[in-house]
């Protein structure tokens, strides 16, 4: 990938995502509070039964008695300035909280349905009695590294002194009011329909903005827990709180639940719930891997592709840096691929319209396929077309691979028959006068002449030898054969003739053959 951003990122996955249906064993039609989206709000809040969405919310733990870690209050540890402040002095440390304000456990959960994204929040506090703020504070930027590595649950204050999980509030680089606060009075046991209301954070002022409630504009809804309110549970719509969201990726990488003694900025924290929470986003991601058969190498062919949704598929303002061509639009993503390249494209909105084509196929590869298959589900065939649709899912990541296959040349042809022959010689001593002292000394050496000036031994063409002789029993015969040799290839219709040398020894006389002693013609006849 080569851009980095804090949108839609796969840690999503802990998070547990909801598809955009209600379990029926969680509530029944009719059974919840109106304007919860895909969540039942009905109060009933159990380990197996909270959310109504499969498979039901995530649960974190908090110490519920005794001294737990969290801000330390004091001026600098203030709901509007506790950003602004890194060790030292500490920002966290031992803290004892009172029981109406000591949560016990939250569960957390993220949906998606039609174009709205969002967010169930359930909590458990450890009396039934009392009055407090609820707040959880929603961020776009991750928060710091040592933060994410020095607490758990269960804390480890290992390095904790150098941990502030609200240094990065409003530090990702979105404009203003993109950080926010969700409040709930808790007004004692009042048992019932609770307001909900949101401070932005407004990034120019370096301060939260006013309270706004939400649960009259239908943003919101929560309750206490059925003639309990040791606990309660909320549905947030995030598409409506923050106005034009769903055309947007609202993604929150650091999520903070806390009790505070208030809705101002000065207010003090309480119990705050110190945990790693996923990534929670309504985008996902969509990897585009390219494979030829057999694999190239080098890869040097280049293949484009489209994908699509047929409406604004990013939830940013400009399309991932892996779309290139000018169809690249907040409704388009072309791209370009080489064997074994990878291109990892984020922001997409969530959304089960998505297509996948091959846009420029190379005439030497036909396709083999297109496949696509969303984390946690079965490959998708889309090789036929754009009408052959795939999901993108909230917090999760789509893998699809392009297969191409080479397809083999078949070269062209013609014959041409070709004609050559060889020409090898031997010679034949007899009558030698065996035991002379340098009989093996003797040699024979083979010329071939072609016809010049009147004489066909008037043109020397090569010489072959001198070579060795082998001798018969007794040593009274002799022979030189040029097979040893490869031969003269001889060019049809010209006549080629030998002499052969023989050298002699201390007992027999040099011998030379006449021209034309032998001789040789070659002709081919050629049969079409």
């Amino acid at each position: 990938m080569r851009r980095m951003t804090t949108t839609c990122i796969g840690v999503a996955l802990a998070l547990t995502f909801g598809m955009a249906t209600k379990a029926e064993a969680a509530c029944v039609p009719g059974g919840g509070t109106p304007n919860a989206g895909p969540f039942c709000i009905d109060g009933v809040i159990t380990s197996t039964d909270n959310s109504g969405v499969a498979p039901q919310a995530l649960f974190t733990p908090d110490p519920g008695s005794g001294k737990e870690f969290g801000p330390i209050n004091g001026s600098n540890t203030k709901v509007g300035v506790i950003n602004f402040n890194t060790p030292p002095p500490a920002i966290l440390g031992d803290t004892s909280i009172t029981p109406k304000v000591n949560l016990t456990g939250v569960f957390t959960q993220a949906a998606v349905q039609g174009t709205d994204f969002w967010f169930y929040f359930a909590w458990n506090r450890a009396t039934t009695s009392g009055s407090g703020f609820l707040a959880v504070e929603f961020e776009r930027a991750a928060k710091p590294v040592i933060c994410s590595t020095s607490y758990g649950p269960p804390i480890d204050p290992v390095g904790i002194l150098g941990c502030n999980p609200w240094a990065n509030r409003a530090g990702d680089g979105t404009p203003q009011n993109s950080d926010f606060l969700i409040l709930w009075d808790q007004t004692g046991n009042t048992i019932g329909p609770q307001n909900i209301s949101v401070r932005f954070y407004n990034t120019a002022l370096a301060a939260f903005g006013p309270p706004q409630d939400v649960s009259s504009a239908g943003a919101a809804v929560a309750v206490y827990g059925n003639g309990d309110s040791s606990k309660g549970e909320m549905a947030l719509n995030f598409t409506a709180i923050v106005q034009g969201g769903n055309t947007q990726c609202l993604t929150f990488a650091n999520i903070i639940p806390t009790t505070v003694t208030g809705n101002s900025d000065t207010a003090d924290y309480k119990d705050t719930v110190l945990s790693n929470f996923p990534v929670a986003s309504n985008c996902g991601i969509v990897t585009v891997k390219k494979v030829t058969v057999p694999a190239e190498s080098p890869a040097t062919t280049t293949f484009g592709y489209t994908l699509a949704d047929g409406t604004p598929m990013f939830g940013v303002a400009a399309p991932d840096s892996d779309c290139d061509g000018a169809g690249s639009n907040l409704n388009t993503c072309i791209g370009s691929l080489k064997h074994n390249e990878t291109d990892t494209i984020q922001d997409l909105l969530a959304g089960a319209g998505y297509s996948l084509v091959e846009s420029t196929l190379p005439s030497t590869y036909s396709l083999f396929s297109i496949i696509c298959t969303p984390e946690g589900g079965n490959p998708i065939d889309v090789t036929a077309g754009p009408q052959l649709k795939f999901p993108v899912t909230a917090g999760k990541t789509t893998a699809c691979v392009i297969t191409n296959n080479f397809l083999k040349t078949t070269p062209l042809q013609s014959t041409l028959q070709a004609t050559a022959a060889r020409l090898w010689d031997q010679i034949n001593l007899t009558s030698i006068n065996p035991n002379a002292s340098d009989a093996g000394s003797a040699t024979v050496t083979f010329k071939v002449y072609t016809p010049s000036g009147g004489s066909d031994c008037g043109t020397l063409v090569t010489t072959i030898g001198p070579l060795s002789l082998t001798y018969g029993p007794g040593g009274t015969t002799a022979s030189a054969s040029t097979l040893s040799t490869v031969g003269i290839l001889m060019t049809p219709g010209t006549k080629y003739s030998w002499i052969v040398e023989y050298s002699g020894d201390a007992l027999n006389n040099p011998v030379t053959t006449s021209c034309g002693q032998e001789s040789a013609i070659v002709a081919f006849t050629i049969v079409q």
